[in-house]
């Protein structure tokens, strides 16, 4: 598994009473009380210039980063649109598609013993993967999970498989 290089007092790393390092998002562990809809705390963290300098997110053309920029124009009235009769039309008419093969089959992935999600990779360019129990913020609904898949991604390895104690076999 890679290993993050930031320092312990990095804005972005928060040092686990474990050992283990975690992006800090200001999580709450006790995920009875996680807030999934978190605008006011993400908009505030992201803010901050420390992360924004950590994360070499500079603004550019707006004062402050916000969940609905004003830049660019969005109609609210879209967003519920059915977009199901448009993928429909899409195939009837032959458009191409990505016609990748399967090089990894659907399998389930692991934190230690903990079935952790799903993952399936097709040719050497998609990998497509979930998070059991995760909401939309993965971040803040299961950020212990997140975290294996994120460094699983920047060292250009799959989601890890089940490990096997002696105990196990």
């Amino acid at each position: 598994m890679m290993s993050l290089s930031m320092s312990a007092h990095h804005p972005l790393v928060h040092k686990h009473s474990l050992g283990s390092i975690y992006i800090n998002l200001h999580l709450q562990q006790d995920t009875k009380n996680i807030d999934v809809c978190v605008e006011d705390e993400t908009v505030t963290y992201l803010n901050r210039e420390d992360v924004q300098k950590a994360s070499h997110a500079w603004l550019v053309g707006v004062t402050a980063w916000s969940v609905y920029s004003t830049v660019l124009h969005y109609e609210k009235k879209n967003l519920e649109i059915p977009t199901i009769h448009v993928m429909g039309s899409l195939v009837k008419s032959g458009i191409r598609v990505l016609e990748l093969k399967t090089t990894v089959p659907y399998r389930v992935w692991f934190e230690g013993r903990q079935v952790t999600g799903w993952t399936q990779v097709y040719g050497d360019i998609l990998s497509f993967a979930t998070i059991k129990g995760a909401a939309h913020e993965a971040p803040f609904s299961q950020p212990e999970r997140l975290l294996v898949l994120f460094n699983s991604f920047l060292g250009g390895n799959p989601p890890p498989e089940a490990v096997l104690s002696a105990e196990s076999i």
